[in-house]
């Protein structure tokens, strides 16, 4: 049902509030910030039985702008005094939220799923890499997110510049966008990337783009539990990823991804010598996360959990580090 009003529009509370009313809506289920804020007052009003904010992010970690986090933790503070119910996607999460005067029962670790394939799917060469005139001698790191400085993209660019007059075939590929687009792109030209990286914006292809990819990096400053991971461990495709939140109790080290320190550009470009250096050993740890994923963050269990909880059935049990129920 889509709303015409923007995300820090008001107006945005109303209509939501007509079509929970219309259309006799019990459960509402708020995934970012600004519908923290909408879809909670417009549940509130329209008496909406079941009320849940799923939050992705710790905002004291994930936004640059210390006043935005301090308002979008506001808001989470405001559902909890308002009497919703709380999904966390990483137990990194749930501990967040606890810290923010939630009480525990009123959490629900709820990890995200992905569909599996039965089968590892080909590696492909042709398609973008014949677009840009990449060929299949090519290391390929892919890097998917958007473009925000809580991604860590800058400390990526940092250590390609370090490491490629030692590895020429080395290159980048970065899908998304955002905010940070034009900074990024003109820290790659300064120095002297633009053959190197290049920013592939918004795509509806990004399977078929890992597949074209050697390896998937994820340096993000934080994070709760990224589709963009689950999509690479799906196929097998390994990965480097910071120790941070979701993925720090996600991922194994040396088992089922090789982890970095946030922000931390030498010790990325130290990472990526060794996966260059490393090949064989680099796909037997994604053959371990794709099976990891396989058995723990499977989309029939996630929509199972969601489910239970839109019943008023929530679990009693919180999940551990490596999605293990404690």
């Amino acid at each position: 049902l889509p709303i015409d009003s923007g995300r820090g529009d008001p107006r945005t509370a109303w209509r939501l509030f007509q079509a929970i009313g219309r259309d006799g809506y019990a459960v509402v289920d708020a995934h970012n910030p600004q519908s923290h804020l909408w879809a909670t007052l417009a549940a509130c009003l329209a008496r909406a039985p079941v009320r849940i904010c799923t939050v992705h992010n710790a905002s004291r970690t994930s936004e640059r702008s210390r006043l935005r986090a301090i308002g979008y933790e506001t808001v989470l503070r405001a559902a909890r005094r308002l009497g919703c119910g709380f999904v966390a996607v990483s137990p990194s999460i749930r501990d967040y939220l606890i810290s923010l005067g939630v009480a525990p029962a009123r959490v629900t670790t709820i990890l995200n799923g992905i569909t599996v394939p039965d089968d590892v799917p080909p590696r492909a060469t042709a398609g973008m890499r014949e677009r840009l005139g990449w060929s299949s001698e090519h290391y390929v790191v892919a890097v998917v997110g958007r473009l925000h400085p809580v991604k860590g993209h800058r400390y990526l660019v940092a250590a390609l510049a370090e490491l490629s007059p030692e590895f020429p075939l080395l290159r980048c590929l970065v899908v998304g966008d955002g905010s940070e687009h034009d900074r990024l792109q003109s820290d790659i030209d300064r120095r002297g990337l633009h053959d190197v990286v290049h920013l592939a914006g918004l795509r509806d292809d990004v399977p078929d783009l890992l597949r074209e990819s050697d390896l998937m990096c994820l340096p993000s400053l934080s994070e709760g539990m990224p589709y963009a991971l689950l999509e690479a461990a799906a196929i097998g495709l390994p990965m480097l990823a910071s120790a941070v939140g979701g993925m720090a109790a996600v991922l194994t080290q040396d088992e089922t991804a090789r982890l970095v320190a946030p922000a931390n550009s030498v010790a990325l470009a130290d990472e990526l010598r060794w996966f260059m250096g490393h090949r064989e050993r680099a796909l037997e740890l994604g053959r371990s996360a794709r099976e990891m994923v396989r058995r723990r963050y499977g989309v029939e269990r996630m929509i199972g959990e969601t489910l239970r909880l839109y019943e008023g059935r929530p679990a009693d049990r919180s999940i551990g580090a490596g999605g293990r129920r404690s």
